[in-house]
């Protein structure tokens, strides 16, 4: 039977999962925005974003804002912004009573933009940052911008951080302040601006799940040029709709349709991109060479297939069970290794937007479900949007570290960074010589300066 009770007992199942059923029920959360987010390009996706993330926990609120034709292309349709929040909104969530008007036990209100109306806490962006409060941020002096997407990302981001957490009536700290994407930091470095095109190469994006789904839907708003292979084995289900800003009820086969493959749906958001259902293993057993593989797979020993394939540049991605999202970057010689970061025997070290729960409906087939919520997972592929962006800006090989860590379970603990070297014993990044051999000619061959160095 297709009805609000079983679509929100089976959706929000992962969500109560990760807070450990200490909420309550969530109530509504309202958004509202300004002629400036209504007719700007970074205030449309933070907008957009904001309400895809809003419609995957709350079931409801009030959107206000001004009209405006659209100057983004948004993923679910629309040619003018209301009706484009709105589309968004039911598309995700049939159910939810997204209304013109206030509902009953909405408290908590987002505003995008200096001009929305009154607000608990306000967003916007400035360049790789965003600026999030309880008082209208100021515009920003240096104009529209293309780096204004990132931010706009970024901003959704918080914002709907910490509307979960009201909605929920969690006791946690909500953010307040800037945060960067440039500097991964509280500086609030707003960054350079963005080059008029982001060129990568061929690239494997080796996972279409939760946090894949968020890189794909932020990268459609950045100006890259790649050819994309997506690789997944798995088809959407409705539990993935929870956090996962591509995917929908429909895709997981609510109310009737077939069921359709991760691989497939991102595809069809990326400009040449190649879909390839099957395991990652079986894609790297065809010889081809990457210029890059995004690693945001967790299973079937793919971190450890992919190592083994002594990759030319890697990059990756994740959310944990303790509300931190982290962003990984894998050169050779240089950085420590996937297998290294993530062993596949053991206790692992980190768990790819994951964190295990038992429910006695799943468990007793002897499946081991995951949670996570839609703002770490969006976050996570932002945070791997922004790696690509200065890899292609030639940046990336400045980084004298490999991991970036946020803490969103108080606000944004302290953001760190760090380096770290392979296990005593680790010879996974193989010889120099072994790498020159695999991987002279891909395009990021030069930030391996042990093999790139002339013989």
């Amino acid at each position: 039977m297709w009805n609000s009770e079983r679509f929100y007992r089976e959706r929000d199942r992962r969500t109560e999962a990760y807070i450990r059923g200490k909420g309550r029920p969530p109530r509504p959360v309202d958004l509202v925005w300004g002629d400036e987010a209504a007719t700007s390009e970074w205030g449309q996706l933070s907008i957009l974003s904001t309400i895809n993330m809003l419609a995957r926990f709350s079931r409801g609120g009030r959107l206000q804002g001004p009209d405006a034709r659209m100057l983004i292309r948004s993923p679910f349709g629309g040619g003018w912004l209301r009706d484009t929040v709105e589309t968004t909104a039911r598309a995700i969530d049939p159910y939810g009573k997204w209304s013109l008007e206030p509902l009953t036990g909405s408290n908590f209100t987002l505003g995008i933009g200096q001009d929305s109306e009154p607000a608990t806490f306000y967003g916007r962006a400035d360049g790789w940052a965003a600026v999030v409060g309880p008082t209208p941020p100021t515009k920003s002096s240096s104009g529209p911008r293309r780096a204004d997407l990132l931010g706009a990302g970024l901003c959704a981001c918080l914002l709907s951080a910490n509307a979960f957490k009201a909605s929920f009536g969690l006791d946690q700290g909500a953010f307040t302040g800037r945060l960067s994407l440039w500097s991964s930091g509280l500086d609030g470095d707003p960054g350079p601006e963005l080059p008029i095109e982001l060129d990568l190469g061929r690239v494997l994006i080796a996972g279409a799940g939760a946090v894949a789904s968020g890189f794909a839907y932020w990268s459609r708003f950045l100006p890259f040029r790649a050819h994309w292979d997506v690789v997944d084995t798995d088809r959407v289900e409705l539990h993935n709709t929870n956090r996962s800003l591509l995917f929908l009820p429909s895709d997981a086969g609510w109310g009737g349709s077939e069921r359709a493959q991760k691989a497939a749906v991102l595809g069809g958001f990326l400009t040449d991109a190649r879909p390839f259902v099957g395991r990652v293993d079986q894609i790297l057993e065809g010889g081809q060479r990457w210029d890059l593989i995004l690693v945001v797979a967790n299973d079937y020993g793919a971190r450890t297939w992919i190592q083994s394939s002594k990759p030319a540049l890697g990059l990756a991605a994740t959310t944990g069970a303790d509300w931190t999202t982290q962003s990984f970057r894998y050169r050779p010689g240089r950085d420590r290794c996937l297998v290294c970061d993530f062993p596949e025997t053991g206790s692992p070290k980190l768990e790819c937007a994951t964190a295990t729960i038992r429910t006695p409906d799943v468990d007793d087939e002897g499946d081991s479900p995951d949670a996570a919520l839609p703002f770490l997972s969006a976050a996570a592929g932002l945070m791997l949007v922004a790696d690509l962006a200065k890899l292609s800006m030639g940046e990336l090989a400045a980084s004298p570290w490999h991991v970036a860590t946020w803490d969103w379970f108080r606000g944004i603990g302290r953001p760190t960074q760090f380096a770290q070297s392979c296990d005593s014993e680790c010879t996974r990044w193989g010889s120099p010589s072994v790498r020159r051999k695999v991987n002279r000619g891909t395009r990021w061959f030069d930030l391996d300066p042990e093999a790139s160095q002339p013989e």
